[in-house]
């Protein structure tokens, strides 16, 4: 009798031992799982928050360029009207194809400063709308 209580605790000894293995077990793989989620989150928080900077950063440079356009678009206006003026003063002249000199020296310049427009691009500054230069 006293064996057979012997064993019995051994027995009941070896299921707890056996049981709170596999509960170490679980628990492991449980606390993995939540370590891992939870570095998993921190690099999509990192993620989104470059998302942002990157998506207000391409904000401020569609807007800068927008500006570019904007006032290139007004020199060009302001040059095509100064065109027009000058040719309007002298458009009995152009009957037999004479221009006078200011008028050939504002085309020349206008010339250039389309051609520098084109080969420097939109980063460089833009002409006086006056013809300044």
């Amino acid at each position: 009798m006293k064996l057979r209580l012997i064993v019995s605790w051994l027995v009941f000894g070896l299921v707890l031992l056996v049981g709170a293995w596999f509960a170490g077990q679980i628990a492991g793989r449980a606390q993995a799982a939540a370590e891992c989620a939870h570095a998993n989150a921190d690099v999509y928080q990192s993620l989104l928050e470059q998302s942002a900077e990157h998506l207000k950063e391409a904000s401020t440079k569609s807007q800068q360029l927008f500006n570019r356009l904007a006032k290139r678009a007004e020199a060009d206006m302001n040059t095509t009207r100064e065109l027009r003026h000058v040719l309007a003063e002298t458009a009995d002249s152009r009957a037999d194809c004479r221009f006078p000199d200011s008028v050939m020296q504002q085309l020349n310049a206008a010339r250039a400063r389309a051609a520098e427009a084109v080969t420097s691009g939109l980063g460089a500054t833009l002409p006086d709308p006056g013809g300044g230069g």
